[in-house]
């Protein structure tokens, strides 16, 4: 038999697997080795938090950001093809439920179908922002394609006559289940020798209140988890987790770089070990760079400083990167009065400031730098600047007492089924923007009553 012919009747028999469900019964041995791709939170019709600050910026910007989960989703296909895995986990908010869309459920099943023919199965979990109920029933998934229900189920997974692994899990029913309670992963012991892996859309609730026993007291070998922005892995003798994150941020609160896991899976005188590749696949990246401006007495020298230091930061940027979106942060204490023209002036200046690859857009400049002086009088003032001010100093200094304000204060918003659908809570890192982003207006007001009078 020819190779061609060879991949050809292998090609038909694993897709005479793929119509099964449940157990594939058939395997006489186990297989010593294994490959597969972990990926989740694919976003694919999700809002960006961050993109009216983009929007002066011109449509091109608005449509890099708009199309970078599609292209982030493109390269991990591409990188399915390469690595050639056994099979993809993709755990959970594949898109955002705020609604059908037939782009992103397109690109969706591209992806799946572009597997197929490489004998590489794919196995969805859906998670809090795309649950069953609210997800397309009539989409026509391709045969390699397993959706793990609201119950929890387990398949055994197998390839040339070979058992390869057994996988666990559930997807979340609807968006009211925002906690795993039900907990009931258990190793499958008819097939105690080959590697078994869970598939959850989120933590359960007594891992996230610090109960870290209930993962393992399912004595699986691994876990493939969604639920979280960054990536997060744990690897060497299993079990191991990975947590893959988002595929591609969506604002600053998801800085840093973000695409899949690749895990190579070998059994070594009966014990299972892992090793995890991370494979950056965004062609977007959020970050920050901070700029202390204590000492420099000109505006020209900090122009002359955020030049060099966003050159600096275009330089570090990985190569799959095609564009960075950067907020500036002024920090420290300086004698430059940071008025609103210069403020203004500034503005322009980083707007227009651009490196040809990759593209950097300054979006959002933060002035946490201060004059002394003023702070000092600020600080002093016996009316509502001043105590919103003081109030804003009180809260991000203090953690503890940032979190419950803020919940109390947004609970009756966030509590909306409908407002949550559109529009994700903020996260710490957004509060404490928020409330620099407050301060600052309250020392801008300061500076026009100042000016008038």
């Amino acid at each position: 038999m020819t190779a061609q012919a060879a991949e050809s009747a292998g090609d038909q028999w694993r897709q005479r697997v793929f119509r099964l469900s449940g157990y594939v019964h058939h395997a006489e041995y186990l297989m010593k080795t294994l490959r597969y791709i972990h990926a989740a939170r694919l976003q694919l019709n999700a809002p960006f938090t961050d993109l009216t600050h983009a929007m002066a910026e011109g449509e091109s910007l608005v449509e890099k950001i708009q199309s970078a989960p599609f292209l982030a989703l493109q390269r991990l296909e591409s990188l399915a093809l390469e690595q050639k895995p056994d099979f993809v986990l993709l755990t959970g908010d594949l898109t955002t439920g705020a609604g059908y869309d037939p782009t992103a459920a397109n690109a969706i099943l591209s992806f799946c179908r572009a597997l197929l023919p490489h004998g590489i199965r794919v196995f969805i979990v859906h998670g809090l922002r795309d649950p069953l109920e609210i997800s397309p029933r009539s989409l026509d998934w391709p045969e390699n394609v397993t959706i793990f229900g609201a119950q929890y189920q387990k398949f055994l997974v197998s390839k040339q006559n070979e058992a390869i692994a057994v996988l666990h899990g559930r997807s979340l029913k609807n968006q009211d289940e925002a906690k795993i309670t039900d907990f009931s992963f258990s190793r499958d012991q008819s097939h105690d020798g080959c590697f078994q892996i869970g598939l959850l859309p989120l933590l359960p609730s007594s891992e996230r209140d610090g109960d870290t026993d209930l993962l393992s007291s399912a004595r699986l070998d691994a876990w493939a988890i969604g639920g979280i922005d960054t990536p997060e892995e744990g690897g060497g003798t299993l079990p191991a987790t990975t947590r893959a994150g988002s595929l591609q941020g969506l604002s600053f609160a998801e800085e840093g770089e973000h695409g899949c896991y690749v895990v190579n899976v070998k059994n070594e005188d009966g014990t299972w070990h892992s090793q995890n590749t991370f494979f950056p696949l965004a062609p977007l990246l959020w970050k920050t760079v901070s700029l202390d401006i204590s000492g420099l007495e000109h505006l020209e020298d900090i122009q002359n400083a955020l030049e060099e230091l966003l050159e600096r930061s275009a330089q570090a940027l990985p190569t799959q990167c095609r564009t960075l979106l950067a907020r500036v942060r002024l920090t420290g204490t300086t004698e430059l009065p940071l008025t609103r023209e210069k403020t203004g002036e500034l503005c322009r200046f980083l707007r227009y400031l651009r490196t040809n690859t990759p593209e950097i857009f300054v979006i959002r400049l933060d002035l946490e730098a201060a004059a002394s002086e003023r702070e000092e009088r600020a600080l002093q003032r016996d009316d509502l600047l001043g105590e919103a001010v003081r109030l804003t100093r009180t809260l991000r200094a203090n953690p503890d007492l940032l979190l419950p304000f803020l919940t109390n204060a947004l609970d009756p918003l966030f509590g909306n089924t409908q407002i949550q659908r559109v529009l994700p809570r903020p996260d710490e890192t957004t509060f404490r923007a928020l409330l620099r982003d407050a301060e600052h207006l309250c020392m801008a007001a300061m500076e026009i009553e100042n000016s008038v009078h």
